[in-house]
């Protein structure tokens, strides 16, 4: 299972280089998404996933660029799009190492990062919404 969540952090991480962010244009989100963010909680579907004791991951933004960083795994590097701030929910597409582009939403707050994408990663379609049994989602906080 850490495997899992490992991939899940890696795959929501990841973004397509091919897709530009001037096809739907960027607000304050990006500005916002800058910096590190710690990997509070994880779901499959309507259940919590107990984070492994002693981990820490995170996923640092830079620009169009994230890495998503463990305590005991090699840092992956990848990309990331903002594909469109205005929908409901927002969209965000990310593709790191070798995964394949992972197709997410996501709720962004002052502090708080929500990214939800298909429990069958890459190979899935976009989440709807967060109310999905067939997702994984991630948290994250903002590292002070």
């Amino acid at each position: 299972m850490k495997r899992m969540v490992w991939l899940a952090a890696v795959a929501v991480a990841a973004v397509a280089a091919s897709y530009t962010a001037a096809t739907q244009g960027e607000g304050k989100d990006k500005a916002q998404l800058q910096g590190k963010w710690e990997l509070t909680k994880v779901q499959f579907g309507d259940k919590d996933f107990p984070l492994p004791a002693g981990e820490k991951t995170t996923l640092e933004f830079k620009g169009d660029k994230v890495t998503a960083k463990s305590s005991n795994k090699p840092d992956e590097e990848g990309n990331y799009t903002l594909v469109d701030e205005k929908s409901k929910p927002k969209q965000i597409d990310m593709k790191i190492g070798k995964e394949g582009l992972a197709k997410c939403i996501y709720e962004l707050t002052d502090d708080t990062l929500k990214v939800g994408m298909s429990i069958k990663g890459p190979m899935g379609d976009r989440p709807t919404g967060f109310d999905g049994k067939e997702m994984i989602i991630l948290t994250l906080k903002k590292a002070k």
